[in-house]
């Protein structure tokens, strides 16, 4: 599946790039030169995932709420309190977005939380939940996950 790698097929594709590394010296400077360690280095890299049966899917509860307030955290460079309102209920989370977006820039912003994540204390604070985002492979991009549409909080995600 897209965007997926299997053991197997990691473990293929590091003995073809050992192999042909061994075979093919490419020259400096050349359009066509591969710098073959940075491709297995890539390799080690790689997340693999795998498959989930649906059923679990229907497990996770994403929801969309609003941001109402965002409050920096004493001691805390990476992470920020949020209040945010699920039409129903307000709730506390601690989500790691204080190096991309300002408090203000929050506060009334529709995003999709994960709901019925167990609660976590981070920094003596309680989190009934995760704010989704997205982000490149070394985080130095990040994005809220939000709507496109007007729709009411609480809306569920499937």
């Amino acid at each position: 599946a897209p965007g997926h790698c299997s053991p197997s097929l990691k473990v293929v594709s590091k003995i073809f790039i050992v192999r042909i590394k061994k075979i093919i010296t490419p020259q400096q400077g050349s359009v066509q030169s591969i710098n073959f360690d940075i491709a297995a280095n890539l390799l080690d890299n790689i997340n693999i995932m795998t498959d989930i049966a649906y059923a679990d899917f229907q497990k996770l509860e994403i929801r969309v709420a609003q941001i109402k307030t965002a409050e920096d955290i004493p001691g805390a460079d990476k992470i920020y309190k949020l209040v945010v309102d699920l039409g129903v209920e307000q709730r506390e989370l601690v989500a790691g977005i204080k190096l991309y977006y300002t408090k203000e820039e929050l506060i009334g912003r529709k995003v999709l939380i994960l709901a019925n994540l167990e609660p976590k204390i981070i920094r003596g604070i309680t989190s009934y939940g995760m704010v989704l985002c997205a982000h490149n492979e070394d985080r130095s991009l990040l994005t809220l996950s939000t709507v496109e549409k007007d729709i009411p909080l609480g809306a569920l995600v499937s």
